[in-house]
């Protein structure tokens, strides 16, 4: 971990390719979790992807992080310096890990849940030459994240799945909705999927998700 920009803990890609570069997970976690939490599905997806899960920069406790200061339940507020800075930190994390690890920079996924899912779509909208596809759980696009003029780039090369509890208290089905008709606007190929749960990431979930990744 020794001079990258974020803590992280990294599953090998086990089926190497012919051009010896490998396509990359990078797992974000959501609001209070940490980095052991999502990679615990690691080896359960595809053995061609190096899958590498990053820790947020900020303590809630010694096991509990958050990527920036957040307040849902009333309405979509948030540090937007904090978030800023945590977004230039894990795009300069992408960097390092693709040439630390020798990842094909083409073949770059973001899988995030909660806060984790915001921040994936926020890059991914903002910055697609870097980013391939984004699996967004329990999510939603927040505007106030996007770069000036992201409605100018290139999306031809980007793909979203958008997974969410019907009954989600934390952030409402009516956000993922929007989420749907920001990316029709734009013109951005789309999966969409709702299951019978609130705010976690359920075992239909992982399989949807695994399923999509190897379709994709």
């Amino acid at each position: 971990m020794k001079g990258f920009s974020l803590n992280y803990l990294v599953r090998p890609a086990i089926i190497e390719q012919e051009n010896g570069k490998s396509p990359a997970i990078f797992m974000l976690h959501g609001y209070g979790q940490n980095k052991e939490e999502f990679f615990s599905i690691a080896n359960e997806l595809p053995e061609e992807y190096i899958v590498i899960s990053i820790q947020a920069p900020y303590g809630l406790s010694e096991t509990q992080f958050f990527w920036y200061a957040i307040e849902l339940a009333s309405s979509q507020w948030c540090d937007i310096v904090q978030a800023q800075a945590t977004q230039n930190k894990l795009l300069t994390f992408i960097n390092q890990s693709c040439e630390r690890f020798n990842i094909d920079m083409k073949n770059i996924t973001l899988l995030g849940f909660d806060q984790g899912g915001i921040l994936s779509l926020s890059i991914a909208i903002s910055f697609p030459e870097k980013v391939q596809r984004v699996v967004a759980i329990n999510s939603f696009i927040d505007k106030k994240l996007l770069n000036f003029g992201y409605q100018k780039n290139n999306f031809e090369n980007l793909k979203i799945c958008l997974l969410h509890g019907f009954s989600n208290e934390l952030i409402p089905l009516e956000w993922a909705e929007e989420t749907i008709n920001f990316l029709k606007n734009l013109h951005i190929p789309y999966s969409y999927q709702t299951f019978a749960s609130g705010h976690v990431f359920s075992a239909e979930m992982f399989y949807a998700v695994k399923t999509w990744i190897e379709k994709e």
